[in-house]
């Protein structure tokens, strides 16, 4: 093992699957600092995309990359006080803070993941390989399952659907015609052997 792990990138296990299971906590927290710098980027963005086209042309950077000029804005809310902008600005600042903040846990979990990579024990093999063949295709397995099962119940309700009012219809006839036979069998007439025939006919019936 230790000669297929040597090396930077992990050849067998990848970075992100050795610091998802063995450093969770810090690779849980970066990945919590990468989804709120995401936040801060989307609400920006939508400021400045419904803003008309002159006030994008004067905020925005010089590049036209569709963002705001910190510079350029810092100058306009001096001037106009406008909340929306006031918190894009503020989130400038914590957004460049996080960006730092992620890069170096990066760095530091993969200087982690590279150092335990060569020095795996069995058990720790074991738990990888689970988790990157055994659980995603147990998963697979499962999504193929209930996307079965969910075809089928579908396709079930939707013959019920298709067959429940002509059922019922037929079991309606069936009901009238058997009345009406034995109302006229009520009105035959005959010898002893005859009747009790007719009897039990319409015990039949």
């Amino acid at each position: 093992v230790k000669g297929k792990q040597k090396g930077y990138k992990g050849r067998i296990f990848d970075f992100d699957l050795v610091k998802k299971t063995f450093f969770e906590s810090d690779y849980d927290k970066m990945k919590e600092l990468t989804t709120r710098q995401e936040e801060i980027e989307s609400y920006r963005k939508d400021i400045f995309d419904n803003l008309e086209e002159d006030l994008q042309k004067e905020l925005g950077k010089s590049n036209d990359s569709g963002d705001f000029d910190a510079k350029k804005l810092k100058a306009y809310v001096k001037e106009e006080t406008n909340e929306a902008f006031v918190r894009v600005l503020k989130e400038l600042d914590e957004t460049k803070a996080i960006a730092k903040e992620i890069k170096g846990m990066e760095a530091t979990l993969n200087e982690k993941a590279k150092d335990l990579i060569p020095v795996l024990t069995e058990e720790q093999i074991d738990l990888l390989l689970t988790k990157k063949w055994l659980e995603p295709l147990r998963k697979d397995l499962n999504d193929v399952l209930n996307k079965t099962l969910s075809d089928y119940i579908t396709k079930l309700s939707a013959l019920k659907d298709k067959y429940s009012d002509s059922l019922a219809d037929i079991n309606k006839e069936i009901e009238s015609t058997t009345d009406s036979l034995k109302s006229m069998m009520n009105e035959l007439t005959g010898n002893e052997a005859d009747m009790k025939a007719i009897e039990l006919l319409m015990n039949v019936l």
